[in-house]
């Protein structure tokens, strides 16, 4: 087995569905100082190698990691230099990409986090008394990613869903308009299993323009 690209303590695993092993976070040694990161690695049982995958938004130690039901990982809670935080992320093993998630009710760290078998997970305790439920299963709001200016003017942006969902995009000029006077631009193309991607021509047509993906 060979050797992790960083030192790190205070980190959190979890295997995934591809057999591969997550490892996130954590603190490591920096001169004479304990830095807390936010880096992650990916481990290969069957080669016995770490290879570098996305960084997280923010810096975690002494946080969990939760394979939920559709592949994605759920990172909540960090000490943050001692200091718990109710900062929660998802990462998608397809991208490998890191994205906010809806924070926890109470701060929390070195707590426990458990999934149940109604695909939603628990978390307990972490230097307060209280517990709450994260639903993976809950519709959540598309977040849209990796917006790009194309030499053409076209802009193009991509985000997650569900694999195989129907995704529709909407744009406007004034974000105060009603939804039903939104113009429906289109279909969205899905570039791999969950990944949608979409190209707005005519973009360079307005001086500012809003988007909406609309997913039933």
């Amino acid at each position: 087995m060979g050797p992790m690209t960083i030192n790190r303590q205070a980190h959190a695993a979890t295997l995934l569905t591809n057999g591969m092993v997550l490892v996130a976070g954590g603190e490591t040694v920096n001169g004479m100082f304990i830095q807390t990161v936010n880096s992650a690695e990916l481990y290969n049982p069957a080669t016995g190698t770490w290879t570098a995958t996305g960084s997280m938004q923010g810096t975690h130690d002494h946080h969990t990691l939760t394979l939920l039901p559709n592949g994605l990982v759920l990172l909540a809670g960090t000490s943050q230099y001692y200091n718990p935080t109710n900062t929660a992320e998802l990462y998608d093993p397809a991208s490998g990409q890191w994205t906010v998630a809806a924070r926890m009710n109470f701060p929390r760290t070195q707590h426990t986090a458990t999934l149940l078998p109604s695909g939603k997970v628990l978390a307990v305790g972490g230097f307060i008394a209280t517990a709450e439920l994260f639903d993976s299963t809950a519709t959540s709001a598309i977040v849209l990613l990796n917006p790009t200016k194309l030499p053409d003017r076209a802009f193009q942006f991509a985000w997650l869903n569900a694999p195989g969902s129907s995704n529709v995009v909407l744009a406007a000029t004034n974000l105060a308009m009603p939804l039903s006077a939104w113009t429906v631009l289109g279909g969205a193309t899905e570039t791999s299993a969950g990944h949608f991607q979409f190209t707005d021509t005519q973009a360079a047509n307005h001086a500012i323009r809003f988007y909406r993906v609309r997913s039933p």
